[in-house]
């Protein structure tokens, strides 16, 4: 996981024009769009069965969140080569 300095030096890069580096390696990059992958499918699975309007409201945030952390972590791993 990331330390906090390493996410605002990772933020920071950004800006001053660095290439981002993968967090912890390529495999980690990996193992990290796979598990948004499946988190995103199983809030889509358990969408289909809520049963009230504050677990609508959860599952469609959680979907949203996951989606935007998908695209993040996709957009990362194309500036890194991977």
């Amino acid at each position: 996981m990331q330390t906090n300095l390493s996410k605002i030096s990772a933020f920071l890069g950004k800006y001053m024009g660095e290439k981002p580096k993968a967090p912890e390696g390529d495999t980690e990059l990996l193992r990290l769009l796979r598990e948004t992958q499946s988190e995103i499918a199983r809030c889509r699975k358990n969408l289909m069965f809520a049963d009230s309007d504050a677990l609508l409201d959860m599952y469609i945030y959680s979907i949203k969140a996951n989606e935007l952390r998908y695209d993040h972590l996709l957009q990362l791993a194309k500036q890194t080569d991977l």
